[in-house]
């Protein structure tokens, strides 16, 4: 299975540079993807702040993405093993979080952020489109 980082779905939503790729990737793999609470709560921020989409459609999308991924809720011993590693490798939160939780449950952490990429078989598995 897949933890899908948020700019993959991002890519797909503001038809960003690598539309095609993630939208194919996402596509082939229907039922084998998961993303994290935290990520929906980004995606959903980034949509209504950023691109400036209204409330509504924001959370039509995000209904989608819940309906269509396994969604992972952080819990405590994520945010402390995320804590843990955002001090040794200078992560965000976020990535340190998603990365964590990629780590617990043996998945490959699919994103487009060459900050994380190049952390491939240090932290975890981690793999671009």
């Amino acid at each position: 299975m897949y933890l899908i980082d948020s700019n993959v779905f991002l890519n797909v939503l503001i038809y960003g540079e690598k539309f095609d790729s993630a939208r194919r990737f996402l596509n082939e793999n229907t039922g084998n993807v998961a993303t994290t609470l935290v990520n929906i709560m980004e995606i959903f921020s980034i949509l209504t702040r950023k691109y400036k989409w209204s409330k509504s459609k924001a959370v039509e999308i995000v209904d989608v993405i819940k309906r269509e991924c396994k969604i992972l809720i952080p819990n405590e011993y994520d945010f402390i093993d995320a804590y843990n590693l955002q001090k040794e490798y200078i992560l965000t939160t976020n990535d340190a979080l998603i990365l964590s939780i990629a780590r617990k449950e043996n998945m490959i952490l699919i994103t487009f952020d060459k900050e994380l990429l190049k952390y491939d078989g240090t932290i975890g598995k981690i793999q671009s489109i």
